[in-house]
């Protein structure tokens, strides 16, 4: 229960992360260039949403025992992430676009893990159900309206069907390496 509370509340995380990036773009139009402070804090804010997505997702690669198609997908959506905060990194450092064609191949690994998931979901084969919908839906409508809140929602909702999964997800490896039991927690 421990280990479900914590993924639920790092998904969360990155829900209140990527809302007060929202939050901000609505007031404040980022430039390529940055101009002011604002522009840092959007970054830094989309950075540490896409650090806890990556986490969570990671956190959930194996939620799903029974399928590899799960695993893979969840894999590919974390190094998505992942990728992405590689470019955004170097972008909030530069204080301007850094890294752009690094950027696409993130989003298409995040499509990718998100279709993936998306699939195994509809074959009723994910843990937490609903996820791989939830987060394919929320990342293109996100794309198509170009607004941050979205993502916010998506994972907002993600965070819920973690803490509210009737399945065990699986125990965190490096407690269960550390105390020697390979019991769910």
């Amino acid at each position: 229960m421990q280990h479900r509370t914590t993924v639920s509340r790092v998904a969360l995380a990155a829900a209140a992360l990527y809302a007060v990036a929202g939050a901000i773009e609505l007031a404040h139009d980022q430039p390529t260039v940055f101009a002011g402070p604002i522009d840092y804090w959007i970054e830094i804010a989309f950075g540490g949403a896409l650090a806890a997505s990556a986490v969570t997702l990671a956190w959930l690669r194996g939620s799903s025992p029974a399928s590899r198609a799960a695993t893979v997908g969840w894999v590919l959506a974390a190094v998505g992430h992942a990728i992405l905060l590689v470019a955004v990194t170097a972008t909030a450092v530069q204080g301007r676009e850094a890294l752009d064609p690094v950027f696409p191949i993130g989003v298409l690994a995040i499509v990718a893990g998100y279709l993936t998931l998306a699939f195994v979901d509809l074959r009723k084969r994910l843990v937490p159900s609903r996820a791989g919908l939830v987060l394919l839906v929320g990342f293109v409508v996100a794309a198509v309206l170009d607004n941050t809140l979205v993502l916010a929602a998506a994972w907002a909702a993600l965070g819920r069907l973690i803490s509210t999964s009737e399945r065990p997800l699986p125990p965190d490896r490096r407690s269960s390496a550390a105390t020697g039991s390979g019991a769910r927690q």
